[in-house]
């Protein structure tokens, strides 16, 4: 029984190193400190349903007086949620001159996943050392 208890504790850390490591690289997709990286809010003009409910979008952004058309994944839905529609306004980070642009949900969710990742692993230690 304990050796079943201490495998599902190795098993739920690694979910949670999984979900830490996953946060910490949705949270750097962009560099925001960077001066050409700016924050927009684009239109969505094409939609492609990807695996997992995330969408590949083409995004339509108004940077000055340039209009462009750029590549976005945005994340789905974590537990139940709407589905994206042409013409949803969208925030996203775009460094000038770049195809891709990186939504805002996508940093946000990054960064709950990381906080759940880390707080997982948190527990999943002070449940090992309680049970031994």
């Amino acid at each position: 029984m304990e050796m079943l208890a201490k495998v599902l504790l190795g098993g739920a850390a690694l979910i949670s190193l999984w979900f830490t490591v996953r946060g910490l690289i949705d949270m750097q997709r962009v560099n925001t400190a960077d001066p050409d990286v700016l924050e927009l809010q684009g239109v969505v003009r094409e939609l492609q349903t990807m695996s997992g409910g995330a969408v590949d979008a083409t995004i339509t952004l108004n940077a000055g007086d340039e209009v462009r058309h750029v590549r976005c994944l945005l994340p789905g839905p974590w537990l139940l949620g709407r589905k994206r529609q042409v013409t949803d306004l969208v925030r996203v980070l775009w460094r000038r001159g770049d195809q891709r642009a990186v939504a805002l949900e996508t940093i946000r969710d990054g960064q709950a996943m990381f906080i759940l990742g880390f707080a997982g692993l948190a527990l999943a230690a002070l449940l090992y050392m309680i049970l031994l």
